[in-house]
């Protein structure tokens, strides 16, 4: 998860000052795009923070910004450790229930899945939904993507039956809290329409691509790859159902 939107301001001569200003400088980066400049301010944050003394939240956010930035820059090995000392972090700050804490395992299993570490992929999501769900949070498009996060992971293993538990919730908590054409709610019908497709249920594939085609054709183009491969999904699922029409 990005981290969260922080104004710039400058560094103070407290060692604690100036830790949460390179903190909030790499929001600030984070949030531009600038992974690289985000990951220095990050990294200086934490060194700061580094010292004996109490846990933080400016060293909590540091680390997770850090390993956030590491992630998306295609360094999962790199974010490992920050993103284990950011949860733990998080945890004795907050507590194990808090939807921070959530947040951090998000990212864990982020980077878990990143390093093809499925097992403890699968663990970290499901502990982020377990915490996201008792704090009533999971409403929040950035935690519901745990469940997008967890159905691929079941589907790509097999587990067809918590891959359909997980879109068919995904769904219903997109159609409550986006706009109607909004590309998750897409993406999430799409999935769930690969669901159907491969146990059979193929008039319901049908209906889950045609909805998803829908949605994301005026959003990304007739050309984009995803709305390819929905609409060849959308064609496989029709010609299934006119070769189960019985012969007239």
């Amino acid at each position: 998860m990005e981290p969260e939107a922080a104004p710039e301001r400058p560094l103070g001569d407290e060692p604690s000052d100036r830790a949460d200003g390179l903190r909030r400088l790499g929001i600030a980066a984070f949030g531009r795009g600038s992974y690289e400049e985000a990951a220095d301010y990050f990294e200086r944050a934490v060194a700061i923070e580094k010292k004996p003394g109490p846990v933080t939240p400016t060293a909590c956010d540091a680390l997770q910004g850090l390993a956030g930035a590491y992630l998306i820059l295609d360094r999962a090995t790199a974010a490992e450790e920050p993103a284990r000392r950011a949860l733990a972090c998080r945890e004795q700050l907050h507590g194990p229930d808090h939807p921070r804490v959530g947040d951090s395992f998000l990212l864990s299993g982020g980077v878990y899945h990143r390093l093809a570490r499925l097992d403890e992929a699968v663990v970290a999501w499901e502990k982020a939904l377990e915490i996201y769900v008792r704090s009533e949070t999971l409403s929040d498009p950035e935690h519901a993507v745990v469940l997008a996060n967890l159905g691929r992971v079941y589907l790509e293993r097999g587990a067809v039956e918590k891959a359909e538990i997980a879109y068919v919730q995904l769904v219903g908590l997109y159609e409550r809290n986006m706009e109607p054409g909004d590309e998750n709610l897409g993406m999430a019908w799409a999935d769930l329409g690969v669901v159907y497709f491969s146990t059979g249920r193929t008039a319901r594939a049908h209906a889950a691509f045609l909805k998803a085609l829908r949605i994301l054709e005026p959003r990304l183009g007739p050309e984009d790859p995803t709305v390819v491969q929905v609409r060849r999904n959308l064609a496989a699922a029709a010609r299934r159902l006119r070769q189960r029409r019985p012969s007239p």
